[in-house]
């Protein structure tokens, strides 16, 4: 089981660099500053968890409101337009 860990680590770096946006420094970082690399991750990440925060934000909000407006479970019926 540790051998697995050992050997998947680069795998894993790689999918965080892909998420972000910058498989590039995978491919093509050898000239790279280490430390550039791994403040822009970070900062990308950052930025990621600010977004995701938000969208959960404001989320939250839309419920509270349709909470306010729909009081009884069951079935509503809602315009659409197609």
């Amino acid at each position: 089981m540790e051998d697995k860990i050992e050997v998947g680590w680069p795998q894993e770096i790689k999918k965080i660099l892909d998420d972000v946006g910058y498989s590039y420094f995978w491919n093509e970082g050898k000239g790279s500053n280490l430390d550039t690399v791994v403040d822009k991750v970070n900062e990308r990440l950052h930025e990621q968890e600010i977004q995701q925060w938000q969208a959960w934000r404001e989320a939250l909000e839309f419920l509270s409101l349709y909470s306010k407006v729909k009081e009884t479970w069951g079935k509503k019926f809602v315009l659409s337009w197609g």
